[in-house]
């Protein structure tokens, strides 16, 4: 039935009239089944309301917004239940366009203070702090801070997907590594799941230990000097 005074229409399923129209100008109309059709033929929004308060509005430029409580949670979304396995959320676009999420405290720059970006002509995922973007993790699966190319010529810190770290600074130590408490190793080398050596400290002296009881030194791939447990020789007398 339809309240043509107050423009409120009020449906009983099954939908037995194929169509009703408003003194607004709106059209509710029966598809297949017991579909329901509401179209406006202007540019006017429609407004959904919950005991005179609107609770969704959709514009016309096919846009959505929720006021108040969504699934009774004071304003949170909530996706799927308890009882399912897999509640999936998924993002569209083109092939040659992008997916942003947007976390903002205000309007303008500060409406995506963080994002999250994933660009579908390169294949990369992008996160942003401050408004300015600080990781991606590339098509190739390496993870970047503080760059945007894996090269080692990029200042910033790379772990490859082959494996490898990369660490470059432009003027000062790529490197920092800090041991707490006790005196020992700071740094251990292995060789196929065995270690080899290691870097570390007595009181405030560096120790340099190989496991195999020889520290070889050499320049341009060629061994030069040597230390055993009991001496320190040129390879070459």
């Amino acid at each position: 039935s339809v309240n043509r005074s107050t423009n409120v229409a009020t449906f009983i399923a099954p939908v037995i009239s194929p169509s009703f129209v408003s003194t607004a100008g709106g059209t509710f109309t029966t598809a297949s089944g017991n579909d329901l059709n509401i179209v406006y033929p202007d540019s006017r929004s429609l407004f959904f309301k919950e005991a005179g308060t609107t609770t969704l509005t959709l514009d016309n430029a096919q846009g959505a917004t929720f006021t108040g409580a969504i699934n009774n949670n004071a304003g949170s979304i909530v996706i799927g239940t308890t009882s399912l396995s897999q509640p999936i959320l998924q993002f569209m676009s083109a092939t040659s366009g992008a997916n942003t999420i947007h976390f903002g405290d205000g309007s303008g720059a500060n409406a995506y203070r963080g994002y999250i970006n994933y660009s579908h002509s390169t294949d990369r995922m992008e996160f942003a702090t401050s408004g300015a973007e600080r990781m991606r993790i590339d098509s190739s699966g390496n993870v970047l801070v503080g760059k945007t190319s894996s090269a080692l010529s990029a200042a910033g810190i790379a772990l490859m997907s082959n494996d490898q770290v990369r660490v470059t600074t432009s003027g000062d130590n790529p490197l920092e590594l800090n041991r707490l408490s006790n005196d020992g190793d700071i740094i251990r080398f292995y060789k196929a799941n065995t270690q080899v050596g290691s870097i570390g400290n007595v009181s405030n002296n560096l120790e340099v230990n190989s496991q195999g009881g020889t520290l070889k030194i050499s320049t341009i791939g060629t061994e030069r000097y040597g230390f055993d447990v009991e001496q320190f020789y040129p390879a070459v007398d």
